[in-house]
């Protein structure tokens, strides 16, 4: 009798015990899902006019004008990676040529590795089409 009194007691704990995983496994799929979205989303990105040497030498131009320590600059037949910092921030920029005169450039800011900081990656994006415009329309009147 005290067999079957243990049996029943295993079997019941066992039943209610695969329901928590199955919750616990809910909950973490959830959770590395919304995690992935949200290092995906919080990455700004543009293509701009230009080839990958030309992006990429605006690209340092800014973050030194902008007053951001710049670490390394990793260049390959890929593309170029820039990584910077500043006292809370973490910045990475990732240029890839789409063509010969067309490059994308990603940039991903984040502080303590796992908080993304978005504003500050659009100002860094915005700041480099502003410095290309102007750059382009400087050698466009030198050619006139």
């Amino acid at each position: 009798m005290r067999k079957l009194a243990i049996s029943l007691i295993l079997l019941s704990v066992t039943a209610v015990n695969t329901g928590c995983v199955g919750i616990f496994a809910a909950g973490v799929v959830t959770g590395a899902g919304h995690y992935i979205k949200y290092s995906m989303d919080c990455v700004a990105s543009r293509t701009f006019m230009g080839d990958l040497q030309y992006v990429t030498s605006a690209s340092i131009d800014v973050l030194k004008e902008m007053k951001i320590k710049i670490d390394t600059v990793e260049r390959h037949e890929e593309g170029a990676q820039i990584f910077a910092e500043t006292k809370n921030l973490r910045i990475r920029v990732t240029l890839d040529p789409i063509s010969d005169n067309t490059t994308k450039v990603s940039i991903d800011v984040s502080k303590y590795t796992v908080l993304k900081d978005k504003a500050t990656a659009s100002a860094i994006i915005s700041r480099i089409n502003i410095f290309l415009t102007e750059t382009d329309r400087s050698l466009a009147k030198r050619n006139i």
